[in-house]
């Protein structure tokens, strides 16, 4: 018999710079049927992991800051090849905004109910997935539409 939560589950990649937070988040994500693609603490590794992987990725969990530098260029690498993302924070709405985050929120060391949540939308819209799900418009290059994005905002 096939597990159809693994059957459903999103390939994505970590990026933060904490270590105890990124084994909890991975755990967490493994638990509940995802792959966790990569991983990575610099803003280097994350672009290096996103070269060799960008035609599979669901979708990107992203601290704001990776070694006290940030990840603008990662997250605006995301948006160029339509994956969306996830920023793992606990700044609220207002403060993410300002630093040009659009990203929806999830703080650190989340509980599994928070996760899964924020997995089921960030599933939505995640380009590999667009074909098979029906809930919701996605575009054809598989961009999210920016009322999902805010859906999320609760969580932080």
């Amino acid at each position: 018999m096939i597990d159809r939560q693994k059957a459903r589950g999103l390939a994505v990649m970590l990026f933060d710079e904490q270590t105890v937070a990124s084994i909890d988040l991975e755990t967490k994500l493994e638990d509940q049927g995802h792959r966790v693609l990569a991983i990575a603490s610099h803003v280097p590794q994350a672009m290096a992991r996103l070269d060799h992987a960008s035609d599979r990725i669901d979708g990107v969990f992203v601290a704001p800051e990776l070694v006290g530098e940030s990840v603008r260029p990662v997250i605006g690498r995301l948006m160029r090849m339509g994956v969306p993302y996830v920023l793992l924070s606990d700044m609220d709405e207002p403060e993410a905004r300002r630093l040009g985050f659009r990203g929806p929120r999830l703080p650190r060391l989340a509980p599994p109910s928070a996760l899964a949540s924020a997995l089921r939308e960030l599933g939505r819209v995640a380009p590999g997935t667009a074909r098979r799900l029906s809930s919701g418009p996605v575009g054809r290059d598989g961009a999210r539409p920016d009322r999902a994005w805010d859906a999320l905002a609760e969580f932080s």
